[in-house]
């Protein structure tokens, strides 16, 4: 599975992607920034709030189709929803 790296996620991972480069021996092909290794170290550090996220979603109405399809998304698709709307957030801020 990837990350859905559109124009929302590029500009929320820029900055973690440039210091993922950094950091790396191995540069992308243009010396671009590692997002999707961005993306891969905040899966990991926020392992615990995706649990906890998890179990909201559990303790939420059952008889809505909402909250039980947000339930079993993976934590890459919960992160792909959250960053976007953090991003989008920013922009209209």
């Amino acid at each position: 599975m990837f990350p859905i790296l559109d124009s929302w996620q590029v500009a929320f991972y820029r900055q973690a992607g440039e210091h993922a480069r950094e950091r790396s021996r191995r540069h992308g092909p243009t010396g671009s920034p590692l997002l999707w290794s961005a993306v891969r170290e905040d899966l990991i550090i926020n392992a615990a709030a995706f649990l906890d996220l998890r179990r909201w979603l559990a303790e939420q109405d059952p008889e809505s189709a909402r909250w039980s399809l947000m339930g079993g998304l993976t934590e890459l698709r919960m992160l792909d929803l959250l960053t976007w709307s953090a991003a989008q957030d920013g922009e209209s801020a």
